[in-house]
Order: C-alpha cells, then sequence, then structure tokens
C-alpha cells in the first residue's frame, strides 16, 4: 500500500548531514495515485518525513520541475529541467530523449534536462540542451527482463561552467557505474 512504501522509503533512503535530496514525484508507479485517487504522492512523502524529523527531502512538483539558477549578473540564469514523464523505453537509448528536446518549442527549452524513468544513463547534446538520463538504483526486475530491458545501475557527477549570463560554456559529466548480479538471482526458481 501506499503508506508502507513511503514508511519504507524512509526508513532505507540514506540520510547523511549536510545533504539535501531535491526530487519529483514521477508520471507512473507513484504518478497512479496521483492521477486515480488526487493523493500528491510527493507532498504526502516529504510531509511523512517531516513527522519523522528528516528535513533532507525537498519535493520539487510533480513530473516535472524547473530548478532556476541566476547569472551571475543577475539578469540571465540557467534552467535546469527535472523530468520523469511516463511511457516505455524505446528501441533505442537515446531516442525517447530527442523527441522529448525536439518537442520543446523555442524560448522554453532548459539548459541542463536530467530524466529519469527509462532507467538508462545517457548524456546528449541536442538543439542546445545538455541531456543526461539519470540510470537507476534498481537492479534489473523480472519484468524488465521479461520486457528485454536493460537497467543501468549508478548515477552520475556533473560538474558546469556558465558565462555571466548563464549560459552554459562547459559541460563535464561522468557515470559511476554499479554492478550487482545477486539481485537478479533472488527472482530465479531454485531446482
Amino acid at each position: 500500500g501506499m503508506f508502507g512504501q513511503i514508511d519504507y522509503f524512509l526508513k532505507n533512503y540514506p540520510q547523511r548531514e549536510g545533504i539535501k535530496t531535491y526530487y519529483i514525484a514521477g508520471d507512473d508507479h507513484e504518478g497512479w495515485y496521483t492521477q486515480r485517487e488526487g493523493v500528491d504522492i510527493g507532498s504526502l512523502t516529504e510531509m511523512m518525513a517531516r513527522k519523522q524529523g528528516r528535513e533532507d527531502l525537498i519535493y520539487l512538483g510533480y513530473m516535472e520541475q524547473d530548478v532556476i539558477l541566476p547569472a551571475r549578473n543577475k539578469k540571465g540564469k540557467t534552467v535546469i529541467r527535472v523530468l520523469h514523464p511516463g511511457g516505455g523505453s524505446s528501441y533505442a537509448v537515446s531516442y525517447t530523449t530527442q523527441k522529448i528536446i525536439e518537442s520543446y518549442q523555442g524560448g522554453e527549452k532548459p539548459d541542463v534536462l536530467l530524466i529519469g524513468h527509462y532507467h538508462k544513463a545517457e548524456y546528449l547534446f541536442n538543439r542546445g540542451v545538455h541531456s543526461v538520463q539519470t540510470g537507476c538504483t534498481m537492479d534489473q526486475s523480472p519484468f524488465m527482463r521479461k520486457k528485454r530491458l536493460a537497467a543501468h545501475l549508478g548515477g552520475w557527477i556533473i560538474e558546469f561552467s556558465t558565462d555571466d549570463n548563464g549560459a552554459i560554456t562547459r559541460f563535464k559529466q561522468e557515470f559511476i557505474p554499479f554492478y550487482d548480479n545477486n539481485y537478479y538471482q533472488k527472482w530465479q526458481h531454485k531446482k
């Protein structure tokens, strides 16, 4: 159930002094609560975290949120869009990212696009947008194996520089993979 999942998350998600996690709720599993019951699962999770004394989890919004970094000249800005869309994986790792970026009209493109949901790790520079598929922290499930979907486990370190107007002048990304082959073995039938 919903509360059991939130409790599990709050008990198991690491908490480190001085580190805050900014998150969005996706348009899939947790989004179903939003779509069916009208429950904003992200807000509920943050509220339950506060009740447990956790101040490290900051909810940004549902499915898509822009994080604005003001430029040094206070006139420009750098826009980082965090996106957790729905839908399935495409035949090629980069295809969905390309189509998302191509769908943005002039003036609404972010400078950086961080995409979750697809369990893939990828960097792409298209139409002036630095996009990163963020990978995942969950190994390939039986469902994913059945659908022939790979899970790219790991995380990114991203560094970038901007000019005085907020335009990105340098973008450096490093993916740190994680390998854990024991997870899937738990799901296999014993003989």
